[in-house]
């Protein structure tokens, strides 16, 4: 089998295991079937299976526990800075809400700050992630990387500190909003989309259109978290 055919095949296997964690198939906190059992339930051979469960471990969806076996992470339990409302937040749709909202009033600032004081080093770092992302639009693990420094780049490039410091005091939040929104089919590609339309406003220096486009991405990842809630 060539590498390309295991690397697509790792892919599709992700992402059916990271449905199955959304759908509850796999409990948050459980241990994982064997890999042997797993494979079988996937139909795919343990080999391509280890490297689906390494993808997951990048993504910090798995923890490995020694001698016992892979665990589903318990990020139901990630806490909220205290500065930013505190409490505890579990991902399921209402918490990916909340995520995404929260997101929404930070970051639609921070892509019209961007477009206002963007320098041609901010531009070349945004370029670089989003080329980033569309090399890696079939692995996952990689692209939500990729992603994830597009919008660090972004906080930068905006010039606002404090913006900059509640992205990343968000970050783990946004992170499994970015892993748990993205693994649908033709989701990665349309998250380029987003991101090039976002880019191309703040190239152009144009705020209200990167605040605009910022805005849309997070209402279509708001729409894909009422699909899925639908769908369950």
């Amino acid at each position: 089998m060539s590498a390309v055919r295991r690397d697509s095949l790792s892919s599709l296997a992700l992402k059916e295991i990271l449905a199955r964690i959304a759908q509850g198939v796999y409990p948050v906190g459980k241990r994982l079937p064997s890999e042997r059992a797993m494979a079988a339930e996937l139909g795919v051979s343990r080999i391509t299976l280890r490297r689906s469960l390494a993808g997951l471990r990048r993504l910090g969806v798995l923890s490995t526990r020694r001698g016992s076996g892979n665990y589903v992470r318990a990020f139901s339990r990630l806490e909220l800075p205290t500065e930013i409302g505190g409490g505890v937040v579990g991902f399921d749709a209402r918490a990916l809400r909340d995520v995404i909202e929260a997101r929404r009033a930070i970051e639609t600032a921070i892509a019209a700050l961007a477009a206002r004081r963007r320098s041609r080093k901010d531009i070349a770092d945004l370029k670089r992630q989003l080329e980033a992302m569309r090399d890696h639009v079939e692995d996952l693990p990689r692209f939500v990387v990729a992603d994830m420094g597009f919008h660090e780049a972004l906080a930068r490039s905006s010039g606002n500190r404090v913006l900059a410091g509640l992205l990343r005091s968000i970050s783990e939040q946004q992170r499994f909003s970015q892993v748990f929104t993205g693994y649908g089919a033709g989701e990665q590609a349309k998250t380029v989309a987003f991101h090039d339309r976002i880019f191309s406003a703040i190239e152009r220096g144009e705020p209200r259109a990167a605040a605009r486009a910022m805005s849309e991405h997070l209402d279509d990842m708001q729409r894909y978290v009422k699909r899925r809630r639908r769908s369950v």
